[in-house]
């Protein structure tokens, strides 16, 4: 019944800080994958309602920007104002690295409920279709960096159970043509035109 649900963000001070308690009890591996990822998402939904340094724990999980570029790619990425932001440069300079830590901390503290890596399709001479599969083990050996970033953020079994409900998308840029996204965050890597 969708009336006994209860918006995580008119949850009371003292009932987060109850469920965050039981969080940290309760262990890495007691729970399933799902609400261990639900109680973190929850837990951070609320980031009003933990201290300084928990805050600060939370923060020190993504990279900073270590030039100017990075930090004008940064600023780019957290402005609310900015729904596109296009980022060209040499490789190793930090432009997929920023991108899936902000869409992992917005999925993380709420602020869009579904993730989207798409690129565009494999070189000319190979074909996806041919590949044994699904479309995310098809794509997986070009999407491996993004792999990393997520899994140091969540645990592989999480991320494979939010690819399974479709929270985390992997896709082929050919097929995102024509799809509506709502409160989703989309990563595209190598997009040249």
């Amino acid at each position: 019944d969708w009336s006994s649900d209860v918006c995580s963000s008119d949850l009371t001070e003292n009932e987060l800080y109850k469920e965050y308690a039981k969080t940290k009890k309760s262990g890495n591996e007691s729970k399933s994958t799902s609400s261990s990822l639900l109680q973190q998402r929850k837990i951070y939904e609320n980031m009003q309602y933990l201290s300084k340094t928990e805050k600060e724990q939370f923060e020190a999980k993504f990279c900073k920007p270590r030039n100017l570029g990075q930090h004008r790619f940064f600023r780019q990425l957290n402005d609310a104002n900015k729904k596109i932001v296009i980022a060209t440069g040499p490789a190793g300079t930090g432009k997929t690295l920023f991108a899936a830590q902000t869409a992992i901390r917005n999925f993380l503290l709420g602020n869009c409920d579904k993730i989207v890596f798409t690129r565009p399709s494999v070189t000319v001479d190979e074909e996806l279709g041919f590949l044994p599969g699904t479309l995310e083990e098809k794509m997986a050996p070009w999407m491996r960096p993004l792999y990393d970033i997520l899994y140091q953020h969540i645990s592989p079994k999480e991320v494979q159970h939010l690819i399974e409900e479709k929270i985390i998308e992997i896709s082929p840029l050919g097929f995102m043509r024509g799809r509506t996204f709502k409160n989703c965050h989309i990563v595209d890597r190598k997009s040249t035109r």
